[in-house]
């Protein structure tokens, strides 16, 4: 059957690369260009020769440190529009953290109109601006009236192009595809990471690491789609997704801090409180600062770069050395090189994007995107490796708790269950004012029954009995067996006796529909007394009550084998015919 499973497996392989093979031939052979690459071949990039009212020129990319410019006050910049236009020609660009109105000739053509976010705030984010020509535009001066947000924010224009505005969107949208396509991913990863929680942790042993890495994924997912500014081409509120994007900025240490103490333990649970607490207190106090107008977000931003910070340090550090000093003979080889390219994709895309960012790339995130994504992947892969381990190690201690307070014959608690119990009621009785009522059972006759019809039978009387009992006593209170042929109930609280009485009541009803039964072998005939603790008994230990209990029970037994009369009992092969038996 193994061969051929992999016999299958190798012609699906070859199956997928001869779908590739078309692919590639069909792309090389019959390729033709794109729509986006002939509407951007026709837009004419329109980012030179813009000069102030003395016509000097402008610097685009840092309009806050042009001199004399004050947040809150405009000031105009100018272009002249060639003499050719055609009819749906528009200037298009992308402004930061500045709002635009656009004139010709002193007559308003695009006026800047986003609506006030639902939180306080000076910033406009960042806004994409369409503004169509007039055809009696051309040759004509273009001024734009600028008005910055901030003095120490960036405020810039970019993406600017003359052409149709239709091309000038298709564009943008194709330019924006891969980091949307990107942040889809970490949304699916994280909501896939946190569904699979669900049937890992179903055991009695947790272990949250794909719940917290998928919430850590789904926050970064958030948030870049926010800071990818794409949202706003559909929407048309750039503050709101401003605003938005800024607050989901202090959310990432959170699930991060959480992440590594469930995958770390003990090691980082200081570091990791401190870091997610500080986040906490940081989101709070801005979300106050922000509601009652005291401050912008934009303004405090530095403090989420810096939490920002702080966490990868401790993220990345606590992984590296986690890394180097796991010695585990459990863990598996292919799962460590997982990590490895893990925290190697992370890495080697920080650094490309650093060094994209100091040669001026405007999406200095993308290669940090990709990376991140491949790393959050590898260390699902990781998590799930240990999350197996965790519920195979909590099913052999299930098994080996099972063996030490289960009866492996009757199912019930055993004697060590009996006693801890007992101990824990007894050290907190007179704290919570408890009442608790003990019953002792004894099963009458079980050593006649194994020798007569043997030990199977005499299981069976047990097993039997166990039920009897349980059923009466266990919906009320917690069963066991303490011997042989004894058992025990527990009851708590403060009509416990009254309960208990019930349940007996019960149990001499079950134990009557047995030996009337047609088909029985033999008599079930248990012994039983109870003893009630009550708070006005102070400080009377349990086994006093327990002790007390079992001398009613062997008082009950007497008075059963004195009704027995002749002292026998009965035994039944299921045609009739019974032997009477000299009883215990």
């Amino acid at each position: 059957m193994n061969r051929e499973k992999h016999a299958f497996l190798i012609v699906y392989f070859v199956m997928c690369a001869s779908v590739i093979s078309l692919l590639l031939i069909s792309a090389s052979k019959y390729g033709y260009p794109s729509n986006v690459k002939d509407a951007r071949s026709r837009l004419l990039s329109y980012d030179k020769d813009w000069t102030d009212i003395y016509g000097n020129p402008v610097d685009l990319e840092h309009l806050n440190e042009i001199e004399g410019v004050v947040p809150g006050n405009s000031f105009s910049i100018y272009h002249i529009i060639p003499f050719e236009l055609d009819e749906g020609d528009a200037i298009t660009f992308r402004s930061k953290n500045v709002s635009v109105d656009a004139y010709i000739d002193e007559k308003c053509i695009y006026k800047y109109n986003v609506p006030e976010p639902a939180l306080n705030s000076e910033a406009v984010g960042t806004n994409w601006n369409y503004i169509e020509l007039p055809l009696s535009g051309a040759g004509k001066k273009i001024e734009l009236r600028i008005t910055t947000s901030y003095k120490s924010a960036s405020a810039k224009i970019d993406y600017i192009y003359l052409g149709d505005s239709r091309e000038s969107q298709l564009v943008t949208i194709y330019d924006k595809i891969a980091p949307v396509m990107s942040c889809i991913m970490f949304i699916f990863v994280g909501v896939l990471f946190i569904l699979a929680d669900i049937p890992l942790n179903s055991g009695s042993h947790k272990n949250h690491e794909f719940f917290y890495l998928g919430l850590f994924s789904l926050t970064i997912a958030l948030w870049c789609l926010t800071s990818t500014y794409s949202i706003q081409i559909f929407t048309g509120d750039s503050r709101t997704n401003h605003i938005v994007s800024c607050f989901l900025l202090m959310l990432i240490p959170i699930p991060t801090m959480l992440y590594l103490y469930e995958a770390y333990g003990e090691k980082i649970h200081r570091t990791a409180r401190i870091v997610a607490t500080l986040s906490i207190i940081e989101f709070v106090v801005n979300l106050i600062l922000q509601l009652t107008n005291v401050a912008d977000v934009q303004l405090t931003l530095f403090l989420s770069h810096i939490l920002l910070a702080m966490a990868g340090i401790v993220f990345f550090t606590t992984i590296f050395i986690n890394s180097i000093n796991k010695t585990s003979k459990n863990s598996v080889r292919l799962f460590k090189v997982i990590r490895s390219i893990g925290m190697g994709s992370i890495g080697v895309s920080a650094i490309i994007d650093i060094v994209r960012y100091t040669k001026g790339y405007d999406d200095a995130s993308r290669y940090v995107r990709i990376g991140l994504l491949i790393f959050i992947i590898c260390y699902g892969g990781s998590s799930l490796e240990k999350s197996i381990d965790t519920i195979r190690l909590g099913t052999k201690a299930d098994i080996i708790s099972k063996l030490a307070y289960q009866d492996g014959l009757t199912e019930l608690g055993n004697r060590t269950l009996f006693k801890e119990r007992l101990s824990y009621l007894d050290s907190i009785k007179v704290r919570d004012n408890l009442y608790i009522t003990i019953t002792m059972f004894d099963v009458n006759n079980l050593k006649k029954i194994n020798d007569i019809l043997g030990h199977q039978a005499g299981d069976e009387m047990l097993i039997e009995s166990a039920e009897i009992i349980k059923r009466s006593f266990g919906s009320e209170g917690e069963c066991f067996r303490t011997g042989g042929d004894e058992f025990v109930s527990i009851i708590t609280g403060n009509d416990s006796e009254a309960r208990a009485h019930a349940c007996h009541t019960l149990f001499e009803g079950y134990i009557d529909d047995h030996n009337s039964s047609q088909k029985t072998k033999y008599l079930i005939k248990i012994a039983s007394g109870s003893c009630t603790y009550k708070p006005k008994m102070g400080d009377k230990s349990l086994n006093e009550i327990y002790q007390t209990a079992d001398d009613y029970m062997y008082a009950n037994k007497k008075q059963m084998k004195l009704a027995d009369g002749d002292n026998q009992i009965i035994i039944t092969d299921y045609t009739g015919r019974t032997d009477r038996l000299q009883a215990e």
